[in-house]
């Protein structure tokens, strides 16, 4: 499984994309995590090892922090390495980040599956 993720349409560098199962009946932590290259792109599992998410709905959630500029920096980390990391601050809009509020769902299946997620940071 691969895709992109497009914020407010550039590349969404640095995003974290959080696929949360959607069947109540699948066992905890049915899901993953990824994050985006430089590009906005990422993949999860093998191409056509079938090592991927298992078919199903998700919810789709987003993160991503910024620096004061702008530009997507790795951030959000635990506090020990707070001395590390870069001021940032999360970019992405609540509805977009809780699995609850997300617009955004897919569908798995066993077959090729590319997706390209559009998030928007604007008001609506």
């Amino acid at each position: 499984m691969s895709g992109s993720v497009v914020v407010d349409g550039a590349p969404g560098a640095l995003t974290a994309v959080t696929f949360w199962c959607d069947d109540p009946n699948a066992p905890s932590g049915g899901g993953g995590r990824v994050m985006t290259n430089d590009k906005g792109e990422f993949a999860i599992g093998e191409k056509d090892k079938d090592t991927g998410l298992p078919p199903g709905n998700y919810k789709v959630t987003f993160s991503r922090f910024v620096d004061a500029t702008g530009k997507p920096v790795y951030g959000g980390g635990k506090k020990s390495e707070a001395k590390y990391e870069v001021p940032s601050k999360e970019s992405i809009p609540e509805p977009y980040r809780d699995r609850s509020l997300t617009p955004v769902s897919a569908q798995i299946s066993r077959s090729s599956n590319t997706f390209t997620f559009e998030v928007s940071t604007k008001d609506r």
